[in-house]
């Protein structure tokens, strides 16, 4: 590793630029395993949302769109009347955010430190 000197006379480790093309090949047999068992199945899950698939019906499917998200939030959060039920659509709304939340109480230290860190000029 090439080091390199600084005003101060320290030493440190030169940068290296990124036309190293010799970590694509330790990096991409790694990526094609993800990119085949996690997004893969990712996106023919999104793709089966918007069809009449049934677990264990062997029937041909019919490609609906978006009625199954329509019919999901018109059934459950507006009622056969048109009258908006909020008690469930502030569950749904509360249980959405609560993850994130929970994610920001447990690193707020570190988030408002980096904040500080970076508005002070050295």
């Amino acid at each position: 590793m090439a080091l390199a000197t600084n005003t101060t006379g320290l030493r440190r480790p030169a940068a290296s630029g990124v036309t190293d093309r010799g970590a694509w090949f330790l990096v991409l047999p790694a990526l094609l395993p993800i990119l085949l068992l996690s997004v893969g199945p990712l996106l023919y899950g999104i793709l089966l949302a918007f069809t009449d698939a049934q677990s264990g019906r062997t029937a041909a499917t019919r490609w609906i769109g978006a009625l199954n998200f329509r019919d999901l939030l018109l059934t459950h959060f507006i009622g056969a009347e048109g009258v908006a039920d909020l008690g469930p659509l502030a569950a749904a709304a509360f249980l959405a955010t609560l993850p994130s939340l929970v994610v920001f109480a447990l690193v707020q230290r570190r988030i408002t430190g980096g904040m500080l860190a970076g508005a002070v000029k050295s």
